[in-house]
């Protein structure tokens, strides 16, 4: 997850680290994209149960006190949350589709595919 909260969090520094880490391990980039995947439809349910209201920290509390988020990712989600709402989300969650798509379609160079994807992610978070 560390490279998860690192692109959807617009920490762009941490990023070439994380994927250095991730090749380092072997890791697939199809799973990894998964593991994004299954992050963005967290934050679409979030926004979904948040609204309109506008206090990020509040919302998170009362989701972590109805254990409905981990405690553990609560600081994550809630700074991931405050960057990927609306518009942003929707097209978060289309980029994160179609990234899986071109990984399945042309494993052979799904590495550099991935890393690329990611950092436009990145970019875009920290904007």
């Amino acid at each position: 997850m560390p490279v998860v909260n690192a692109v959807l969090g617009g920490d762009v520094r941490k990023l070439s680290g994380e994927l250095a880490r991730m090749r380092e391990m072997g890791l697939s980039p199809v799973g990894l994209v998964l593991a994004f995947e299954r992050r963005a439809a967290q934050l679409v349910q979030l926004a979904a149960r948040m609204g309109d209201r506008g206090d990020v920290n509040a919302f998170m509390e009362q989701e972590t006190s109805a254990k409905r988020v981990f405690f553990r990712d609560r600081a994550d989600l809630t700074q991931q949350l405050r960057r990927w709402r609306g518009p942003r989300l929707v097209r978060l969650t289309e980029r994160l589709t179609m990234l899986h798509r071109t990984l399945i379609s042309d494993n052979r160079n799904g590495e550099l595919v991935l890393a690329q994807g990611l950092a436009e992610i990145a970019r875009a978070a920290a904007r």
